[in-house]
Parts: C-alpha cells; sequence; structure tokens
C-alpha cells in the first residue's frame, strides 16, 4: 500500500484558523483480489475558545473498488472539544452525509448517514498513557437495500500508553 497526503492550517484574526487537507491511498493485492483507491479530502473554519475548540465543515472521499465500482461520500460535520480539567477532555459531533455508489451492481446501497459522537479521554500516568472511551450512533436512510434503512450504535475503549520517551537504535 501507499499513502500520500498533507494539511494545511491558516490562522486568522480572533481565534479563528482556515483547515484543509488531502490525502490519497492505494492499496495493490496480490491475486485475484481488485486494487482499491482513495482520495480523502477536508475543508473547514476551526475556532479556539481558550480551553476548548469548535470545528465545522465539508469533507468527503471518493473510492475504487475495482471493477469499475466507484464510490463518493461528502458531508458537512462540526465537532466540539473541550478541556474539563488536567486530565479529562470531552468531545461532541455530528455529520450529515451522503453515501453515493453512482454507476454499476452497488448503486441500490446508496444512502443518507445522520451520526452522532462523543467522546472522554481520561490522561493517566501523567500524561503517559490514556483511557478514551467513544460512542456513536447514526441513522441511515433513503436507501434501496433490500434490508431498507437502519439504525446503528456502537462504544469503542481504547487503551493508549508510551512505551519509551524516545526510540533510536
Amino acid at each position: 500500500s501507499a499513502r500520500i497526503g498533507g494539511s494545511l492550517n491558516y490562522a486568522l484574526d480572533d481565534n479563528f484558523a482556515l483547515d484543509g487537507s488531502l490525502d490519497y491511498r492505494f492499496r495493490d493485492y496480490e491475486g485475484d483480489r481488485r486494487n482499491d483507491s482513495d482520495l480523502r479530502w477536508n475543508a473547514a473554519v476551526s475556532r479556539n475558545l481558550g480551553e476548548a475548540n469548535l470545528i465545522g465543515g465539508l469533507r468527503g472521499r471518493v473510492s475504487y473498488r475495482g471493477n469499475g465500482n466507484y464510490r463518493n461520500d461528502f458531508g458537512l460535520y462540526g465537532n466540539y472539544r473541550a478541556r474539563i480539567d488536567e486530565d479529562n477532555q470531552l468531545a461532541l459531533g455530528a455529520e450529515v452525509r451522503q453515501r453515493r455508489y453512482p454507476t454499476g451492481p452497488l448503486r441500490e446501497r446508496t444512502r443518507n448517514i445522520v451520526e452522532f459522537t462523543g467522546s472522554w479521554t481520561h490522561s493517566l500516568a501523567e500524561g503517559k498513557a490514556s483511557f478514551s472511551l467513544a460512542a456513536q450512533a447514526g441513522r441511515e436512510f433513503n436507501t434501496e437495500r433490500a434490508d431498507g434503512d437502519a439504525n446503528f450504535f456502537g462504544l469503542s475503549p481504547t487503551l493508549s500508553f508510551t512505551l519509551a520517551e524516545n526510540v533510536d537504535h
């Protein structure tokens, strides 16, 4: 696999910033399995609010899944992140997007999606580790799939830690 990309953050007055990113990923598989690729993009406006941050923007991706099958995702999103105290941070987010299969046998999977997210992160071991709990819930609708519209939800715990202060030979 190969990946190339970058991002830009341009600071404006009154703690505002313009944010953008572009990322290309390609995966080449051996044998009869298809190759695939993604071009992901993001454009947003963010604002620092002391110990908090607010961001809103547009994001999407164009995906090629072999055999002439393309998928386009695009939507609006917003996130709010706040430091509660020295060891705790909360984040809330919402997104409205469309996953579109313009042609081919997967066209009936085209759908609209509304998703809400929330997470709590707690710092451990003087900042060398952290525990996070993230939740998401949403609905897929306006689909022609045989199983119709659907709700989804999930909960993801994550434990992160530093193995050493620096890595060398």
